[in-house]
């Protein structure tokens, strides 16, 4: 399981044991803390070993889930903090973002350059149209 630290932004690796109906912590592993603030989203991407985070001041990290090294760094934009991080259902090497408070979902493609931290699509509401860099 992972676990978002509300106080010092760190995001957390912790495997349970549980037995008898009693639940401990068997092992716990600190990924490398990247993070200012809450850490306010986190989606495993086990396949591909990675774990993306993000935080209330719009950070997006991605860390090795084995060793916890972080792989890389971006943000979403000063003003804004990450909602939500999910995969997309029907193409794995996609995630989405949900930017607040701008009510935009961001979707990054994994095969793509993401040192940028320019998406590949933004997705508004009803009223506005989709923007892609294509």
């Amino acid at each position: 399981m992972f676990t978002g630290d509300i106080t010092g932004g760190g995001v957390h690796r912790r495997i349970f044991d549980v037995s008898n109906i009693v639940v401990t912590t068997a092992d716990e592993e600190e990924m490398e803390n990247r993070h200012r603030g809450v850490v306010s989203a986190i989606c495993h991407l086990e396949d591909m070993n990675m774990v993306i985070s993000g935080n209330t001041f719009g950070d997006v990290c991605i860390n090795d889930h084995d060793n916890g090294n972080c792989i890389l760094k971006f943000g979403i934009g000063d003003d804004s903090a990450v909602g939500s991080i999910t995969r997309c259902p029907l193409n794995p090497e996609l995630f989405m973002v949900g930017r607040y408070p701008h009510n935009e979902i961001l979707v990054y493609d994994v095969r793509e350059d993401l040192t940028t931290g320019k998406p590949s699509l933004v997705l508004r509401d009803a009223v506005s149209m989709a923007v892609s860099r294509y």
